[in-house]
Protein backbone atom coordinates (compact mmCIF):
# COMPACT_ATOMS: atom_id res chain seq x y z
CA UNK A 1 0.00 0.00 0.00
CA UNK A 2 1.29 3.83 -1.30
CA UNK A 3 1.43 6.19 1.63
CA UNK A 4 -0.87 7.96 -0.30
CA UNK A 5 -3.42 5.28 -0.53
CA UNK A 6 -2.46 4.73 3.15
CA UNK A 7 -2.98 8.20 4.00
CA UNK A 8 -6.50 8.11 2.92
CA UNK A 9 -7.36 4.85 4.56
CA UNK A 10 -6.74 6.94 7.74
CA UNK A 11 -8.55 10.18 6.62
CA UNK A 12 -11.89 8.18 5.88
CA UNK A 13 -11.27 6.51 9.04
CA UNK A 14 -11.08 9.94 10.91
CA UNK A 15 -13.74 11.19 9.20
CA UNK A 16 -16.51 8.32 9.39
CA UNK A 17 -16.00 9.05 13.27
CA UNK A 18 -18.68 10.68 15.60
CA UNK A 19 -16.59 12.01 18.61
CA UNK A 20 -18.90 12.40 21.42
CA UNK A 21 -18.22 14.35 24.43
CA UNK A 22 -20.62 13.89 28.09
CA UNK A 23 -20.43 17.47 29.34
CA UNK A 24 -22.43 16.48 32.53
CA UNK A 25 -26.18 15.16 33.11
CA UNK A 26 -28.34 14.93 30.18
CA UNK A 27 -25.90 17.34 28.43
CA UNK A 28 -24.17 15.27 25.27
CA UNK A 29 -22.54 16.88 22.11
CA UNK A 30 -20.99 15.10 18.89
CA UNK A 31 -18.56 16.47 17.00
CA UNK A 32 -18.04 15.55 13.50
CA UNK A 33 -15.27 16.54 11.78
CA UNK A 34 -15.75 19.57 9.08
CA UNK A 35 -18.55 20.79 10.83
CA UNK A 36 -19.34 23.55 13.30
CA UNK A 37 -20.91 22.16 16.74
CA UNK A 38 -23.26 24.61 18.22
CA UNK A 39 -24.04 22.84 21.14
CA UNK A 40 -20.49 22.91 21.83
CA UNK A 41 -20.29 26.61 21.29
CA UNK A 42 -22.48 26.83 23.52
CA UNK A 43 -21.24 25.24 26.37
CA UNK A 44 -17.94 27.49 25.32
CA UNK A 45 -19.07 30.62 26.23
CA UNK A 46 -20.09 30.83 29.97
CA UNK A 47 -16.69 28.83 30.62
CA UNK A 48 -15.18 31.16 28.78
CA UNK A 49 -13.24 29.05 25.98
CA UNK A 50 -12.68 29.63 22.99
CA UNK A 51 -10.71 26.03 21.26
CA UNK A 52 -10.66 22.68 22.25
CA UNK A 53 -9.11 19.59 21.63
CA UNK A 54 -10.56 16.29 21.27
CA UNK A 55 -7.78 13.32 21.48
CA UNK A 56 -7.20 9.51 23.28
CA UNK A 57 -4.66 7.57 24.54
CA UNK A 58 -5.97 4.28 22.80
CA UNK A 59 -4.26 2.24 19.86
CA UNK A 60 -1.24 4.39 19.05
CA UNK A 61 -0.93 4.95 15.38
CA UNK A 62 -3.96 3.44 14.83
CA UNK A 63 -2.49 -0.26 15.88
CA UNK A 64 -5.49 -1.77 17.70
CA UNK A 65 -4.28 -3.31 21.77
CA UNK A 66 -6.22 -5.01 23.83
CA UNK A 67 -8.68 -2.95 26.12
CA UNK A 68 -6.34 -3.51 29.01
CA UNK A 69 -3.23 -1.77 27.40
CA UNK A 70 -5.67 1.22 25.79
CA UNK A 71 -7.57 1.86 29.70
CA UNK A 72 -3.78 1.73 31.18
CA UNK A 73 -2.93 4.25 28.21
CA UNK A 74 -5.77 6.78 28.40
CA UNK A 75 -5.90 6.25 32.58
CA UNK A 76 -2.32 7.89 32.25
CA UNK A 77 -3.29 10.68 29.62
CA UNK A 78 -6.70 11.84 32.05
CA UNK A 79 -3.89 11.84 35.13
CA UNK A 80 -1.44 14.13 33.24
CA UNK A 81 -4.43 16.52 31.42
CA UNK A 82 -5.07 18.14 35.02
CA UNK A 83 -1.24 19.35 35.01
CA UNK A 84 -2.59 21.39 32.38
CA UNK A 85 -5.36 23.30 34.36
CA UNK A 86 -8.16 22.34 31.53
CA UNK A 87 -11.34 21.49 32.05
CA UNK A 88 -11.60 17.60 30.77
CA UNK A 89 -14.69 15.93 30.10
CA UNK A 90 -14.65 11.80 29.10
CA UNK A 91 -15.58 11.07 25.53
CA UNK A 92 -15.57 8.65 23.13
CA UNK A 93 -14.72 8.49 18.82
CA UNK A 94 -17.28 5.92 17.93
CA UNK A 95 -17.80 4.68 14.50
CA UNK A 96 -20.48 5.92 12.31
CA UNK A 97 -20.98 2.63 11.06
CA UNK A 98 -20.48 0.75 14.25
CA UNK A 99 -18.07 -1.84 15.15
CA UNK A 100 -15.56 0.20 17.25
CA UNK A 101 -15.59 2.63 19.98
CA UNK A 102 -12.64 4.86 21.59
CA UNK A 103 -12.49 6.33 24.88
CA UNK A 104 -11.58 9.60 24.38
CA UNK A 105 -11.14 13.37 26.50
CA UNK A 106 -12.50 16.69 25.38
CA UNK A 107 -10.14 18.92 27.13
CA UNK A 108 -11.13 22.70 26.29
CA UNK A 109 -8.22 25.55 25.86
CA UNK A 110 -6.11 22.86 24.76
CA UNK A 111 -4.83 24.41 21.64
CA UNK A 112 -3.32 23.04 18.77
CA UNK A 113 -0.31 23.02 19.12
CA UNK A 114 -0.60 21.45 23.24
CA UNK A 115 -2.56 18.72 21.37
CA UNK A 116 -0.05 18.18 18.89
CA UNK A 117 2.55 17.75 21.68
CA UNK A 118 0.28 15.28 23.80
CA UNK A 119 -0.54 12.98 20.18
CA UNK A 120 2.92 12.63 19.53
CA UNK A 121 3.54 11.47 23.32
CA UNK A 122 0.58 9.36 23.07
CA UNK A 123 1.15 7.76 19.81
CA UNK A 124 -1.46 9.36 17.81
CA UNK A 125 -1.74 9.78 14.37
CA UNK A 126 -4.14 12.89 14.87
CA UNK A 127 -6.69 14.61 16.75
CA UNK A 128 -9.72 16.80 16.39
CA UNK A 129 -9.37 20.64 17.23
CA UNK A 130 -11.99 23.18 17.24
CA UNK A 131 -12.68 26.87 17.65
CA UNK A 132 -15.55 28.73 18.58
CA UNK A 133 -18.25 29.25 15.30
CA UNK A 134 -15.40 27.18 13.10
CA UNK A 135 -15.78 23.73 11.73
CA UNK A 136 -13.69 20.71 13.97
CA UNK A 137 -10.34 20.18 12.06
CA UNK A 138 -7.95 16.79 11.86
CA UNK A 139 -4.88 17.74 12.79
CA UNK A 140 -1.77 15.11 11.85
CA UNK A 141 0.76 14.10 13.67
CA UNK A 142 3.66 13.95 11.20
CA UNK A 143 6.16 12.38 13.34
CA UNK A 144 3.79 9.45 14.29
CA UNK A 145 2.36 9.25 10.81
CA UNK A 146 6.16 8.95 9.38
CA UNK A 147 6.84 6.34 11.92
CA UNK A 148 3.79 4.64 10.98
CA UNK A 149 4.53 4.62 7.23
CA UNK A 150 7.99 3.79 7.82
CA UNK A 151 6.95 0.57 9.94
CA UNK A 152 4.75 -0.30 6.82
CA UNK A 153 7.32 -0.46 4.47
Amino acid sequence: MTNDNQMDRFERFYLDTEYVADLGPGLKVTIRIGEVCTELDAFLLPHKVTYWSFLTASNPGSIPLPEAENNASNARLRSDLPNLGLEIFDGKGIARGGGWCEKSFLVLGLGKQEGLNLANEYGQLAFVVGSLGEAAELVWSTQQMSRAFDENR
